[in-house]
Order: C-alpha cells, then structure tokens, then sequence
C-alpha cells in the first residue's frame, strides 16, 4: 500500500508542471492581426523635417478599407503656416497566412512591400518599402 501511495505521490509531483502551463493563455492566437483591426482607421505618423527650410513636418496616412479602394496620403505643412499634399489609392492582401505582411498594390505594377506588419488595438507598425514606419489610430487620443 505504500508503495502504491509513493508511485501516486511521484506521479502528481510530475504532472503538476504540465497542468500549472496549460493554464495559461494563447499569446500568439491573441496576437494575431485581423483585416477587423487594421480597417476602417486611419493610420497616422508625423515626421519632423528639421533639416528642410521649407517644411517643418511631414504626415504620412494610412488607409486600409475591407471592401474598394484604399488611401495613402502625405501631407507637408509649410514653414509659416500652409501645406502641400499628394495622394494614391491603392488595393491590399495579406502576403500569406501568417499575416504579417501586406503587398500594397498601386496599379500599373507599383507596388509596396509592407513587411513584419503589428496591428493592436491603436498602433500600426512595420517596415514599409524598407522604411520603418510606427503610427496610431487618428482617432486615439493617449
């Protein structure tokens, strides 16, 4: 009877390591970027041109929508007061499954590698034609 009674004892002092892990969450399924998360927001970074006499920063916009057309924008705000600005609509897809990446496709074989893609609930981040882009929700006041 002891010896059953050791066997049992080893046996729980084994499995609790197993039991005390499975309890905990699934970080990468809840890290996962959606289409959900990364439409219908635009994505905004502000970058300070100190060295431009003309201009004193850059905004760069990012729009990603579900269904139709998307939107980048870039907008120069002028060194005393006024701006200049372009924009591009383009399409989107995921670069494969694991979703970590975008193919941002102008038009007319333009197109933009968007890689190591992030989308939480307020930040967009990634590398952007090799360029490291961080921006935030508009909409998101911190």
């Amino acid at each position: 009877m002891k010896r059953i009674a050791g066997v049992v004892k080893l046996l729980v002092i084994c499995l609790i390591p197993f039991i005390l892990t499975a309890c905990g969450d699934d970080v990468y399924y809840t890290m996962e970027n959606t289409d959900e998360r990364l439409c219908g927001r635009t994505w905004v970074e502000t970058i300070a041109l100190d060295n431009d006499p003309n201009y004193i920063s850059v905004e760069h916009q990012l729009v990603f929508s579900q269904t139709g057309q998307s939107r980048e924008t870039w907008i120069k705000y002028k060194n005393g007061g006024g701006e200049d600005s372009s924009a591009s609509t383009f399409t989107w897809r995921w670069m494969d499954n694991s979703r970590e990446g975008l193919i941002l496709d102008y038009g007319g074989g333009d197109l933009k590698y968007f890689d190591n893609v992030w989308v939480r609930d307020h930040y967009l981040s990634g590398k952007l034609d090799g360029n490291l882009i961080m921006m935030k929700d508009a909409s998101y006041s911190y």
